[in-house]
């Protein structure tokens, strides 16, 4: 088997359908078929192995998809890198992944021979991609240009395929290494339990480098053979406008692209009614601004959840699942597994919040190279250690809680930041919160929350009013700070480590609010 089959199917049986369209660029899937076999060829002229490195440090590109596909044909391990990956984060991977080679975007070159200069692990062998760089590397469109075409290899199941880094921002990034067999289920799986069309036009503007763009939704929606909108990065005007201009059927984001979307939506509204589906997941829900979505777009949008390390494993399926209760991210998915356990590592009550304990065929294989890593997140059964607190109904479906490590800890009491988040933004005038612990010598730790408003007439006293009906009076945050701008990490998440930092400052006096 080989992942690169999916395409090579689609390239016999319609080899004129649009499989990617960015700016005024279609590719058909024959076209992406062989230039992902050209791409292979090219790889394996230059020395490149089966189970070898190919670092892909770059912005989203067609390029980045033709050199995924060209690795996988001739067995080579994919490792694409954020393009937001600055010293600390490319010295880690350097190291980890010994890469043979490196595509690096144009703009992005400068900067990565800087750090080649400090680390010495870094590809000496660079290939530039797009434009406006001056220098001697060469540029991808020799490789484009390249004549000789590589067959797929016929690789076990469990060949190794693709290294995802995370990016916590407490740590080096986690390198999670998936599988031929892997990728290959969790597209078929995502294709069909989030009703991929081979009509739809879905626009992707998830980075490429994580899990969730490349794996989520491209290697899915590819697997239907659909057509890819792609885009550099997320803008949520260029967003907008590309549903709009090119009639997009799907799309996928985080929570906090759905909040930036409505901003920019009621700023400038557009026709959003081509939309058939769409999909957000990744941290918890803003649910105003998913819910604001919704009535722009007459339809639910779907929720699913699962981890860099096993995917897919729960998903909402709104348009079969009529009765799903509010605030669920749905059942199982089949050929999942998940348990629920307590902190002594027993099944949790039902209803009960645990850590979340899952495995399916859609499993990385390890953490590359971090063995003592891989034994810390799975279980010598073969299950992934989530560190995601999750609780589950009486009919099966369920709910996620928040993250073990985000847990604030009041009195004795676990509170959850995603419970005040969800409480906060319910309250007319709130356009999103972020909720994180600080110190405090009474009680341990204390409740900060940074909200940003839509009305600012939204003052202290009225928030906690309005919080004293919808929370437990422990859970109201003792400290709220009102329009601060606060970092994100680098896919567009909430950097809670980042708003814990700067909580501590105001708290402590100090640091003074950056506001917006």
């Amino acid at each position: 088997m080989n992942l690169s089959d999916v395409i090579s199917g689609h390239a016999r049986n319609r080899p004129n359908h649009p499989a990617l369209v960015m700016d005024d660029t279609e590719v058909t899937y024959e076209e992406l078929d062989r230039l992902g076999a050209r791409v292979g060829g090219w790889l394996r002229a230059r020395g490149v192995r089966r189970g070898e490195r190919v670092l892909f440090y770059s912005h989203n590109s067609i390029e980045y998809l033709a050199t995924y596909l060209g690795a996988a044909r001739i067995g080579a391990i994919f490792a694409p890198v954020h393009p937001s990956f600055m010293e600390r984060e490319l010295r880690y991977v350097a190291k980890n992944a010994d890469a043979t080679i490196a595509f690096v975007a144009a703009d992005l070159a400068e900067s990565f021979a800087k750090f080649a200069l400090s680390i010495p692990e870094l590809p000496q062998d660079v290939v530039i991609v797009g434009d406006g760089y001056d220098g001697e590397r060469e540029n991808f469109e020799s490789v484009r240009s390249w004549a000789s075409e590589a067959g797929a290899l016929d690789l076990p199941e469990d060949a190794p395929l693709l290294i995802s880094y995370t990016s916590g921002s407490t740590s080096t990034p986690k390198p999670v290494l998936h599988s031929h067999g892997a990728e290959t289920w969790s597209g078929g799986k995502y294709a069909d339990v989030w009703d991929y069309r081979s009509s739809d036009r879905a626009l992707i503007a998830l980075p490429l480098s994580w899990a969730y763009g490349i794996s989520t939704t491209t290697t899915g929606l590819l697997t239907a053979g659909a057509t890819i909108v792609l885009l550099s990065h997320f803008n949520p005007v260029r967003v907008l406008d590309e549903i709009e201009r090119l009639s997009v059927t799907l799309y996928a984001g985080s929570s906090t692209m759905f909040v930036k979307i409505m901003d920019a939506y009621r700023k400038r509204p557009t026709n959003l009614s081509s939309l058939r589906r769409c999909y957000v997941g990744a941290e918890p829900i803003n649910r105003t601004a998913v819910t604001a979505f919704e009535a722009v777009i007459g339809t639910k949008v779907w929720e699913g959840y699962a981890a860099t390390e096993a995917y897919p494993i729960i998903v909402t399926n709104p348009g079969r699942d009529l009765d799903a209760p509010n605030g669920t991210c749905g059942r199982l998915v089949p050929g999942a597994q998940l348990r629920i356990v307590d902190s002594s590592g027993d099944a949790a009550p039902e209803g009960e919040p645990g850590e979340a304990q899952f495995t399916c065929p859609g499993r990385m294989l390890e953490y590359f190279r971090e063995p003592e890593l891989t034994r810390q997140r799975l279980t010598d059964d073969g299950w992934v250690r989530s560190g995601d607190l999750v609780r589950r109904d009486a009919q099966g479906y369920y709910y996620i809680v928040g993250r073990l490590g985000d847990m604030i800890i009041r009195g004795g009491a676990n509170i959850a930041p995603s419970e005040i988040e969800h409480a906060l933004v319910s309250v007319e005038g709130v356009h999103d919160a972020t909720v994180v612990s600080v110190p405090d010598e009474q009680n341990g730790e204390a409740v900060a929350a940074f909200v940003s408003l839509l009305d600012p007439s939204v003052s202290v006293d009225s928030l906690r009013t309005a919080l004293a009906s919808r929370l437990a009076s422990f859970k109201i945050p003792t400290h709220i700070f009102f329009d601060v701008d606060l970092p994100h990490g680098v896919n567009g998440k909430k950097d809670r480590r980042a708003a814990s930092d700067i909580a501590h400052q105001l708290v402590t006096g100090a640091g003074s609010v950056p506001a917006t």
